[in-house]
């Protein structure tokens, strides 16, 4: 909890079994000192004097010492209404609502560095919904808890990039999208502030993966389509190609299935998909080419001959006469 005067508060056992209230405000009266016991009822300063007091704090200002750091209505000594209290490190300053001393209701907190917080208060603690700003630019719109983001809300950074979804004690937790700066889009489980379990990303070009993420990265199993007609599906480890997969390349029309290691294939195909493929048999009356119409798959161990990198990949196989 924060206090008035920015200390921290000491628990109820830091007390002492009595608490001394030095009061003063009356002219050419000798302050006196009033015991009453923690638990026991409420303690009411005479009618003349102003008092603030917080006995869980420990903090009581009087006088003049409070009429400098508060303006606005008092009950039984204590901030009531609508008002303005400016802490006496000069860093926070609150301005809204106050109910029996504490902030409670609708009300703004600023502070010193351009950051503010505008929204509900539940007896001292930043609770309910609220938006808050940062010096940098940045913002939160949404839902807190005890002074931190927690619940649904819509975060945008400094560098336009937003975040809504789902968080807990100021980190991406659940379910939630991130809109980049640039127009990608990023739907995904989120943990510790990274993308965590399936999700989907996409580019204004038209790029999308759709499978798994750990710690922010694409790893596990998915597939990626390209805006010019490439895809890869099978395994991925952080971003890259990386175990089993079927890859296509539009360029050359080829699909093949294999092993990948950081994007490369580095194993044999198991298979090789090709757009067309022309057979060459040595007859008596001189060569003849068939083209076998596609689909065709060769197999891995099979006599295969070069190939161009043409549209069309053109495998040439030469067989002898019967």
């Amino acid at each position: 909890m924060t206090l008035s005067n920015g200390a921290p508060s000491p628990s109820r056992s830091a007390l002492t079994a009595s608490t001394a209230l030095k009061v003063s405000g009356i002219p050419n009266v000798v302050p006196e000192v009033i015991q009453r016991s923690v638990g026991a009822s409420v303690f009411k300063p005479p009618s003349r004097i102003t008092v603030e007091t917080h006995v869980r704090a420990g903090i009581f200002l009087k006088g003049t010492e409070l009429e400098k750091c508060y303006d606005g209505p008092l009950v039984n000594g204590l901030r009531h209404g609508h008002g303005t209290y400016e802490y006496p490190n000069r860093f926070f300053k609150y301005s809204g609502e106050y109910v029996n001393g504490k902030k409670h209701g609708k009300g703004t907190l600023s502070m010193a560095d351009g950051s503010t917080y505008e929204g509900d208060f539940d007896e001292e603690e930043i609770t309910g919904k609220g938006k808050r700003t940062w010096p940098d630019g940045s913002t939160y719109v949404g839902d807190f808890l005890n002074g931190e983001r927690t619940g649904k809300g819509a975060h945008t950074d400094a560098e336009g990039n937003v975040f809504e979804g789902v968080f807990f004690e100021n980190s991406r937790e659940g379910h939630g999208r991130m809109t980049y700066s640039n127009g990608d889009v990023l739907e995904v489980n989120w943990e510790s502030n990274q993308p965590n379990g399936l999700g989907v990303y996409e580019t204004p070009q038209g790029d999308k993966y759709e499978g798994d993420w750990i710690e922010g990265e694409r790893t596990g199993v998915g597939r990626y389509d390209g805006a010019n007609g490439d895809y890869y599906e099978g395994e991925w480890v952080a971003d890259e190609y990386y175990g089993m997969g079927i890859r296509h390349i539009s360029a050359s029309g080829m699909t093949h299935e294999c092993m990948f290691v950081e994007g490369e294939v580095k194993y044999l195909p198991l298979a090789l998909q090709m757009d067309k493929i022309s057979v060459i048999k040595d007859g008596k009356d001189g060569n003849e080419e068939t083209e076998i119409p596609q689909p065709l798959q060769i197999m891995a161990g099979k006599p295969v001959a070069g190939f161009d990198e043409q549209r069309h990949v053109t495998i040439s196989v030469r067989m002898a006469p019967p």
